[in-house]
């Protein structure tokens, strides 16, 4: 009788904190709970062989495992290789993970929150994919220091396991990406396809912002106009566009080994700042720059926090970055107004 009175005591206690951790996370996404919980690695059971090879843009099935205070959690799941330039110089493509809303329902309150994207390793080198990765997802993390209206980024390691030969499996850092609609609801808009707008369509400062920060972190990879890496993100409220930056891999911050240098707007090597203003004689600049000395204290300390890459990259980025502020800056002053589309500033 007293190993009964054990066992169910056991069985309610255990029943009682798997309910707490449920209801703990009634208002959390999936991007919030790994977060939240810390979790350092996933497993994602998937074809392989369509995703890596055949390098497919067609969804299949996969699982998705999760660990969350010692339990492992299975999701459904289906997966397909997304991106452009990525998935032609990668040896393993960016991909977009789409969860079945009632599947994530059993771990999560928030199951809308369904879509996210993956950005992997992309190289087999992985000593340089995990140095790209950090840094790209730095950059990340220094833009949510300039503007609310950016992405939110979460680094971990995933082991892909190929469901049809389990023994075929990678295992490699990545980060994932906050989900587009969690974006919209966290900041209460909506994003718009929307391709040709004036610079009256959008909010000053966030465009001042926008393209002083890619400026900073030397990426011309961007064109507000035909929305390359930049989506813009519509507030009702203020009947007003906000451009949103995405896809920092091109940047001089990072610096892959695949960069590829836009000769066409002048840039002659890595460390080439292009200020790229989509408007012709667009805008004053000087409140956005004092901004951006304020707010420098933030960036060191992220630029600190990269703890994978060597003392000669690290010592790279600071000097990168001290000469925007030492001398580029400076510069960026004594223009009152941008008359030419793009200008070389080194």
């Amino acid at each position: 009788m007293k190993h009964i009175l054990v066992f169910l005591f056991g069985f309610i206690f255990s029943a009682a904190s798997t309910l707490a951790q449920v209801n703990d996370n009634m208002e959390l996404s999936f991007f919030d709970l790994i977060k939240k919980e810390q979790v350092k690695n996933i497993e994602i059971f998937a074809d392989l062989e369509e995703l890596v090879v055949k390098k497919s843009r067609t969804e299949s099935s996969a699982r998705v495992f999760v660990r969350i205070n010692g339990v492992r959690h299975a999701l459904k799941a289906n997966i397909n290789v997304r991106g452009k330039f990525r998935t032609r110089v990668c040896d393993f493509p960016p991909l977009k993970l789409n969860f079945k809303k009632s599947s994530l329902q059993t771990l999560v309150g928030a199951p809308q929150f369904d879509k996210y994207k993956i950005v992997s390793h992309c190289l087999d080198n992985l000593d340089e994919a995990i140095i790209n990765l950090q840094k790209e997802a730095a950059v990340y993390k220094m833009y949510n220091e300039v503007t609310p209206y950016s992405y939110r980024v979460y680094e971990l390691e995933i082991t892909y396991i190929d469901i049809h030969d389990p023994s075929w499996t990678i295992k490699a850092p990545a980060f994932i990406i906050e989900s587009n609609k969690q974006f919209e609801a966290r900041l209460e808009g909506e994003f718009m396809d929307t391709l040709g707008l004036t610079s009256q369509a959008f909010d000053n400062e966030s465009l001042d912002n926008l393209m002083l920060f890619n400026y900073m972190i030397g990426n011309a990879d961007w064109d507000i106009r035909v929305g390359r890496n930049v989506k813009m993100f519509w507030l009702e409220s203020k009947k007003i566009f906000i451009p949103v930056a995405y896809d920092f891999d091109f940047c001089s911050f990072v610096a892959p080994s695949y960069l590829r240098l836009f000769t066409s707007l002048g840039q002659k090597k890595w460390n080439d700042r292009i200020f790229v203003s989509p408007f012709k004689g667009y805008s004053t600049l000087s409140d956005n720059l004092n901004y951006f000395e304020n707010i420098r204290p933030k960036f060191d300390s992220i630029i600190r926090s990269m703890d994978r890459i060597s003392e000669t990259d690290l010592q790279r980025i600071k000097t990168f970055i001290n000469t925007f502020y030492n001398r580029s800056l400076q510069d960026l002053r004594s223009m009152d107004v941008l008359e030419e589309n793009n200008q070389v500033l080194r």
